[in-house]
């Protein structure tokens, strides 16, 4: 130790606040307590002394959002579960991002408006938030005060997910390692909530089976387990853009050999712009050519049988995206199983 006395520390403390909100008992403190006029007088490259530190970005004056909280979920959040877990996305602008330490609390709200606190932390700890089964039932809240590490904070603002918490247990971030290949063909699937397997085999069900259905969860029942087998790798929530980003595309290509088949069905979440939608899934059209056509990859026209199933299928997919928002997924199947039997008729 250094022998040094601690009130004849060189620092004065200001503002010490737990995330929570509650404020730390100073007054045991032998040191200084500044004042916040004081606080706000500081210039901290007046402490360098002409040297300016390679880690050292200059805050800009004042702390507001330039784009105010919203949330995204590693599952589906119009569909969020315990075990789920929650970020919270937000800017400062780019400078005061660089020096990002805002307050960011988690509430669990009941019925009745009730507000619980199930955590709080700062954004640079952790903006992620685990949904607790403590929170079925009810909905998740999020509070960020934006601040900088110098201290200067600005207002609140506030995001609630729309969807209450169900009922059971997924954990969207399996990494699907323990997937079984069949000995003959594989089938792999890629898509969305409309084709995952909500069963208590399902890749992300943690052995819990949830009353959702989609036709990916029966698809194996049509085959000789010994001979084709079913690999499931869809997601609620998913997009073309986010199943890529999260690297579930790139599993697939890890495991696939010849003579396998992909099936990809995405649709309705490639088109969700609304907040954080469009942060996480939204996949944006292009920028359209002088006639105000977006780009499109062109293709050769045929016309068979299997060209008919072809776009049989694509009109299930349109389909399935306009019943999900809708509707419920017993009505898709239904409708899928009718428009099948019509075709082979």
């Amino acid at each position: 130790m250094s022998g040094k006395k601690p009130e004849n520390a060189k620092y004065n403390e200001f503002n010490t606040t737990r995330t929570d909100g509650t404020e730390v008992d100073l007054s045991a403190r032998v040191t200084g307590i500044m004042s916040e006029d004081t606080a706000n007088a500081v210039d901290v490259t007046a402490y360098f002394n002409g040297w300016t530190p390679k880690a050292y970005t200059k805050e800009a004056d004042g702390v507001a959002f330039t784009r105010v909280p919203y949330v995204v979920d590693n599952g589906d959040i119009n569909a969020p579960y315990p075990g789920h877990k929650l970020t919270v996305g937000y800017s400062l602008g780019e400078v005061n991002d660089a020096g990002d330490a805002s307050v960011i609390r988690w509430y669990i709200v009941a019925d009745d408006g009730t507000e619980t606190l199930s955590c709080s932390s700062t954004a640079n700890a952790d903006k992620s938030f685990t949904i607790p089964s403590e929170a079925e039932g009810k909905h998740i809240k999020v509070v960020v005060i934006p601040q900088t590490i110098s201290g200067t904070t600005g207002e609140a603002a506030e995001y609630k997910v729309e969807a209450f918490v169900r009922e059971g247990y997924e954990d969207p971030s399996s990494t699907g390692s323990d997937i079984e290949l069949g000995k003959g063909v594989n089938i792999f699937l890629a898509g969305d909530s409309t084709v995952k397997d909500y069963s208590a085999n399902g890749m992300y069900m943690s052995g819990k089976a949830q009353a959702e259905g989609s036709w990916g969860e029966y698809l194996q029942s049509f085959f000789d387990d010994s001979k084709v087998k079913v690999v499931n790798y869809a997601n609620g929530g998913r997009s073309s853009r986010n199943f890529i980003n999260e690297g579930s595309l790139d599993k697939i290509a890890e495991n696939i050999k010849a003579g396998d088949y992909l099936f990809i069905q995405f649709g309705h979440n490639d088109c969700s712009n609304q907040s954080g939608y469009l942060e996480d899934r939204y996949v944006p059209l292009g920028t359209p050519d002088e006639n105000g056509i977006y780009p499109t990859t062109a293709g050769t026209k045929w016309q068979h049988r299997q060209h008919l199933q072809i776009n049989t299928v694509i009109h299930f997919i349109r389909m399935t995206a306009v019943e999900h928002i809708n509707g419920t997924y017993s009505s898709i199947l239904k409708w899928q199983r009718q428009q099948v039997q019509n075709l082979f008729l």
